[in-house]
């Protein structure tokens, strides 16, 4: 098919074979982007339509899809060449998969070109249709010149005596050599009557097989053949690698060949030394313990070695294969990565250390020197890169770090507890001699008679408000002493905590009325049940109550709130004083710690109250927490505490149980679980036993086990109250013990309360293990002081 009135159009027509509408519409996109062609399309989706639009509209080239609804590509390549001719019309093979074979088989048939259409940008397209093209144009020129040439006389004996390589004539039958040049007289040492007393057969030098192929292939091809290799010997013997390239002429009126010869020995030879360089580095690379990576010139991934594979947890390196190199790292590191490869790719030595994780995401520290890779012409073609695995150290490095900042920060602490012992002890000091001081003073005056009736009922109010003051205070001690010690109690009962807030008010009325502060109170019902310790919890309303009205001046504004959600209450105490500094919150409820302890402070007080605030309402239970928008900002504390729903628990229920501190604050409920069969299982032996102890103390009957199978042969045997089971287990975990648990439940009809225990605490873990049959979600560690109270409550639930 003779293109060359098409080459010249004024717009290039581009038939599209491809069955998938977007992918035509991608190319033309792609196409149109040329800022220097024009182009039109044909539109085609099977072999069939291309045929016809082949014949009809003769495109200038065509963009070929693998995969066509009626054959494939390679089909179409073959009909073209078998109509028009092996190279008539430029074709580029495009294919959804990176298939090797593919490609070869495309090429072999008659494309110019092949390109992966998920890799393929506008500007591969781009060049690929205008490669594609010149090849063709420049094969069509070259078969019009070779036949012009070889076909006329005249030119014919130009080229055999001109042309710079040796040159032939042999007799297509008898293999006789006809004529020579001067060119393969020089270079192969026979006189011009030698040569026309060989044949092919005595200047080849293959042996055999090799031979036979050879010049079987010689013989009977026809038309012009390129680049056939052979071998060849000299005069003197020595044997030569050549390409040679015949075509088909009539020489003196004989069938015969003419062959233009091209010595490649020194070629062959550099080529064995480059693949045994080649060989060798490949070598050197895999035997390296290291991540030994090639990255082209814009820091696309090439190859990787063995080890490096297995470093990086890669199974199959095509798919990181052209990724961007950068990609891989942390965020941390990334920019140190763009950085080393431009310096590489300006020709110097790069060299980091960075976070770069695994395939499949485990964490990793790596060292990683990078070198250019120069071409030829001496620029800078690839980028070898070699990473070491220092993790390990690095991680020591980073404990070495963490346990250094951890010694500061605890002997800050330490200094920080020490300075605020010795300001505790001077304030206690201060704050115990100076009730002492009025009283004495009044109590001597009082004894020598010398005061009138007014001034005698004053000194025994003076008397009397300090005696009161220093009680506060050695309370307060005691109670701290109660709390560090464990031996601080509680007297569970049930009580109104709206009667506690009314019965602190009263406290502070005299107060608030002497500063005209505006006191404000709003409760949602007129009762709210809890239990715990009423007197403790009055402590704790009158202390924070207490506190709003001291720190509040005068005409100002204090309120205290009562709200319920549930089976929470939240009491809420705000005041409009001297607020609290940003820099104190974190420590208000510390013990030994004051806001100002000089000499110069305010306002009196050990600074125990908080402290002692925090310990009770913990010990409910509860917490307590203290806000601020900062100094003369007021302040805000707010406890939350459970609560009773309607009558569920009596007093006589509340008194089996006592509540005792632990020495921090914390408390531990004890005997609350009598009698109550548990079965726990969790493959960890420390975290078995610890639980083991914990719910034996509160009474419990625990039968603790290792494995999920042990545990459901427990429960067919003792029949449980309930079932405690850690999450991730060898063999059988905890999703798989729940299912089979459910199913004995189902088949006995009977149901079996059930917890999980799990370091995961998100919210999907937790609706993982509630949607797979556990009624509870326990977070790992456990919390000692609350598990009994969720057990309990779990219990009374699905008893209901």
């Amino acid at each position: 098919m003779n293109n060359e009135d098409n080459f010249s159009a004024l717009a290039m027509r581009i038939l599209l074979v491809d069955d998938s509408p977007s992918d035509r519409a991608i190319f033309r996109r792609y196409l149109l982007q040329s800022n220097t062609e024009t182009y039109e399309f044909v539109d085609t989706e099977s072999v069939e339509e291309a045929i016809d639009s082949i014949a009809e509209k003769k495109p200038h080239c065509i963009l070929l899809d693998y995969d066509l609804p009626d054959a494939n590509g390679t089909d179409l390549i073959e009909k073209i060449s078998n109509l028009y001719g092996k190279n008539s019309i430029p074709i580029v093979m495009l294919s959804g998969s990176g298939n090797i074979e593919i490609a070869v088989e495309a090429m072999r048939l008659g494309a110019q070109d092949f390109l992966v259409k998920d890799r393929a940008t506008p500007i591969d397209l781009l060049r690929a249709v205008t490669n594609a093209v010149d090849k063709v144009k420049l094969y069509q020129e070259k078969e019009l010149a070779s036949e012009k040439i070889l076909h006329s006389e005249e030119r014919y004996r130009l080229l055999f005596d001109n042309t710079p390589l040796p040159a032939l004539v042999f007799d297509r039958e008898t293999l006789a050599v006809l004529a020579v040049n001067d060119f393969a007289v020089s270079h192969y040492g026979y006189s011009r009557e030698e040569f026309t007393l060989m044949t092919l057969h005595e200047l080849d030098a293959f042996d055999g097989a090799s031979a036979e192929i050879v010049i079987s292939e010689f013989c009977n091809e026809k038309g012009l053949i390129r680049n056939i290799p052979a071998r060849h010997r000299k005069k003197d013997g020595s044997i030569i690698d050549v390409e040679v390239n015949c075509h088909d002429i009539t020489f003196k009126g004989r069938d015969a060949r003419f062959v233009i010869v091209q010595d490649i020995t020194e070629r062959k030879k550099s080529e064995s030394k480059l693949r045994e360089s080649e060989q060798f580095n490949r070598t050197v690379i895999e035997s390296s313990p290291d991540c030994v990576k090639l990255l082209d010139k814009n820091g696309k991934l090439v190859f990787m070695n063995e080890n490096g594979l297995r470093l990086m947890e890669i199974d199959d390196f095509t798919e990181f294969e052209n990724r961007d190199w950068a990609e891989f790292w942390s965020d941390e590191s990334r920019a140190m990565v763009k950085e080393t490869l431009a310096s590489v790719q300006s020709g110097e030595i790069g060299r980091f250390v960075g976070a770069c994780p695994t395939a499949k995401g485990k964490s990793r520290w790596w060292d990683v020197i990078a070198t250019p890779v120069r071409g030829s012409d001496g620029s800078v073609e690839k980028i070898l890169s070699v990473s070491r695995d220092i993790t390990e150290s690095k991680t020591a490095e980073q404990e070495r770090e963490q346990n250094l900042l951890r010694e500061q920060e605890l002997r800050e602490q330490a200094e920080t507890a020490n300075r605020s012992k010795d300001e505790f002890l001077a304030v206690l000091s201060h704050e115990l001699r100076t009730p002492l001081n009025a009283m004495s003073g009044w109590a001597k005056m009082l004894n020598r008679g010398i005061l009138d009736e007014e001034k005698t009922q004053k000194a025994i109010e003076v008397i009397e408000r300090n005696i009161r003051l220093q009680n506060t205070l050695i309370e307060d001690l005691l109670d701290v002493s109660r709390i560090i010690s464990g031996k601080f109690r509680l007297e569970m009962t049930k009580f109104d905590l709206c009667k506690i807030i009314h019965d602190a008010l009263e406290l502070v009325r005299a107060q608030v009325a002497e500063k005209s502060i505006v006191l404000t109170t709003e409760t949602e019902n007129e009762e709210c049940f809890a239990t715990g310790d009423a007197h403790r919890l009055q402590q704790v309303i009158n202390n924070l109550l207490t506190n709003a009205v001291k720190f509040t001046p005068d005409d100002g504004n204090v309120s205290i709130t009562l709200k319920t959600h549930g089976t929470t209450a939240k009491i809420t105490v705000t005041d409009s004083g001297i607020g609290i500094d940003e820099s104190l919150l974190p420590d208000i409820f510390e013990r030994f710690r004051q806001a100002d302890g000089s000499s110069k402070r305010k306002y009196g007080g050990l600074g125990l109250g908080l402290a002692i605030v925090k310990s009770i309402v913990e010990m409910h239970g509860g917490e307590v927490s203290a806000h601020s928008a900062g100094e003369n900002q007021g302040s805000t504390f707010v406890v939350t505490l459970p609560i009773v729903i309607a009558d569920a628990v009596t007093n006589d229920e509340l008194q089996l149980s006592e509540v005792h501190s632990n020495g921090a604050g914390q408390t531990t409920i004890v005997r609350d679980l009598e009698n109550v069969q548990i079965i726990i299982v969790d493959d960890e032996a420390d975290s078995l036993e610890l639980l083991r102890f914990v719910l034996a103390s509160h009474g419990a009957k625990v039968t603790a086990l290792n494995s999920a199978a042990e545990a459901l042969r427990a429960i067919e045997k003792i029949s449980p109250d309930l079932l405690i089971s850690d999450i991730s287990m060898a063999e059988m975990d905890g999703y798989d013990l729940i299912k089979r648990v459910r199913r004995l439940s189902s088949a006995k009809n009977k149901f079996l309360p059930a917890i999980a225990m799990t370091a995961y605490t998100g919210v999907e873990d937790r609706a993982a293990v509630l949607s797979a049959g556990f009624q509870m979600h326990i977070a790992k560690p456990i919390d000692i002081e609350s598990v009994s109270s969720q057990i309990k409550q779990l219990l009374k639930t699905t008893q209901r």
